[in-house]
């Protein structure tokens, strides 16, 4: 029995809200955060911000109440379109993928958003290149849960919050092996996961958007 009880804290634990931010940057200037907030697997919003703005974006993926949304902005005003989701690859996404990081060795610790996380000394090849680079990976088990629900969702739309395409290498890259996930690289570093309560109405359409007509 208290087995049985640990076990239900825990997954209570794990389907509590939560909001997780990665910045991804170019050099110096321009610092891209897309956020996360998740009550539970009907109910999400993915949005992006630049650094320089605090605020959480009302354009972006939205999942309300099972049913999914995007909200862009264009000649100053707000639309939104319904998107039906084909959830076969969806259903069918674990299949071997291919780690986009081959361990050479492990280095240090280093703390990175509340999180400890091991420096790995990592090869890589993007488009023919062969690389090697410093990677801080972590092994908590709610961030690891908190990543893959950014990727399904993500897999399900085809993009992310900023239009970003989806494909296995992005997700492979941060997905590093199992039970472990990347919190920082060369231009991405995980800045945020907490769980605190999160209001309904961040799961609702935002306020004067209007359906987007195809002119087409």
């Amino acid at each position: 029995m208290q087995k049985l009880l640990l076990t239900l804290l825990f997954t209570q634990l794990l389907l509590s809200d939560y909001t997780i931010s990665y910045q991804f940057y170019s050099g110096s200037e321009v610092r891209l955060i897309e956020t996360m907030q998740y009550k539970n697997s009907k109910n999400i919003k993915l949005s992006y911000h630049y650094d320089n703005d605090n605020n959480i974006e009302e354009t972006g993926l939205y999942r309300i109440l099972g049913k999914n949304y995007i909200v862009s902005d264009g000649d100053d005003k707000l639309t939104y379109k319904e998107m039906i989701v084909n959830d076969t690859y969806s259903k069918n996404n674990n299949f071997n993928k291919q780690p986009f990081f081959k361990l050479i060795k492990k280095l240090d610790k280093e703390y990175i958003a509340g999180f400890n996380g091991e420096i790995w000394l990592v090869e890589s090849t993007e488009d023919g290149k062969t690389e090697q680079e410093k990677i801080v990976i972590c092994s908590n088990g709610e961030l690891v849960s908190a990543v893959k629900d950014y990727f399904n969702i993500m897999r399900d739309f085809g993009e992310g919050a900023s239009g970003q395409e989806f494909d296995d290498e992005f997700e492979s890259m941060f997905m590093v092996k199992q039970g472990y996930v990347l919190i920082a690289a060369d231009g991405i570093e995980l800045v945020k996961f907490e769980k605190n309560s999160i209001s309904s109405k961040v799961f609702t359409l935002p306020k004067g958007v209007t359906k987007y007509i195809d002119k087409d």
